[in-house]
């Protein structure tokens, strides 16, 4: 018997095999509906002011009301939030993006998260800004982060709690650097002219977990994949330090699933960073190669040369 098109989709579910088509957006931020400040910076990145130019999620914040400011580019086109301890005048700021839905990692469902960010202040290498994907619980499933330093770097923490090659906590070594010059940062974030972006500027970070039928190879496991384009030219090139594609583990073991990121502070020092441009797509659960979908083509395909025949 040979499988028509539908048997095909009732095998498939049946199987527990996804048939949606593609990925849904979960999050989507640019804050260029929010309302922006200029000259001299004051907080004014409350919730509902980043909300106003987040299209898909919403945010929470903690520490402070405000925990930095949303500010205008010099053509006044283009916001960015400013993520930073002395605008806001807190050390314990936190701003939680919560996604739209969660993604089910468990289940077989992948993320693939992107953001943009620069150095707002670049004095040592501990005045460093963490990312982190959390679960459901606000557990920090993977934490990542970028140094406001004058060598442009990215680490991670991983299930002991230390960083990539360094020590406990993300102090030590490692990390994936740039050899192509400082972090194009700068130490006064209060003059909205030095905002840059679109102009090789605003480095971006994107971390994939791929959607798989077989979750042993996603979150809980072997972990995420990190790519940075480190001067945002949208080209991933050796020359500018670029990575792609860099395997890093999960912070906690036996992660299930993502339902938010956390932006917050590491580190020591007076620290800072522009972010912008934040995305987060769900990826659907696909087969691996050999699966009972692609027997179940197959099927399909001899079924209809015998009809021909």
């Amino acid at each position: 018997m040979h499988l028509t098109p539908t048997r095909l989709l009732l095998a498939m579910s049946a199987a527990g095999l996804s048939t949606q088509a593609g990925a849904a957006t979960i999050f989507d931020a640019d804050f260029d509906a929010s309302t922006a400040v200029a000259g001299s910076v004051t907080a004014n990145a409350d919730a509902a002011n980043l909300n106003a130019g987040t299209a898909t999620g919403s945010w929470t914040t903690t520490g402070s009301a405000n925990p930095g400011a949303i500010i205008a580019n010099a053509g006044g086109t283009d916001n960015a939030f400013v993520f930073d301890q002395n605008v806001s005048g807190a050390t314990s700021n936190r701003a939680r993006g919560v996604f739209s839905s969660a993604v089910d990692l468990d289940a077989g469902e992948g993320i693939e998260f992107s953001i943009g960010f620069y150095a707002a202040r670049q004095a040592n290498g501990t005045r460093e800004v963490r990312l982190s994907l959390d679960d459901a619980s606000n557990a920090k499933a993977y934490v990542v982060m970028f140094d406001e330093d004058q060598t442009k770097n990215f680490d991670w923490l991983n299930t002991a709690n230390q960083r990539n090659g360094g020590g406990a906590n993300g102090n030590g070594g490692g990390g994936l650097g740039a050899s192509a010059g400082p972090n194009t940062g700068f130490n006064n974030p209060d003059v909205d002219e030095h905002l840059s972006q679109n102009s090789g500027s605003l480095a971006v970070l994107t971390i994939t977990i791929p959607g798989a039928l077989d979750n042993t190879t996603v979150a809980g496991s072997t972990g995420a994949l990190a790519t940075i384009d480190w001067d945002g030219n949208g080209l991933i090139e050796a020359a500018d330090g670029d990575v792609e594609n860099v395997a890093f583990g999960p912070r906690s073991a036996g992660v299930v699933d993502l339902a938010s990121f956390e932006l917050f502070y590491g580190g020591s020092g007076t620290r800072g960073a522009w972010i912008d441009n934040i995305s987060a797509r769900s990826l659907p659960a696909v087969p691996e190669p050999g699966s009972l979908v692609l027997i179940a083509l197959g099927s399909v395909a001899v079924g209809f040369c015998r009809r021909r025949g």
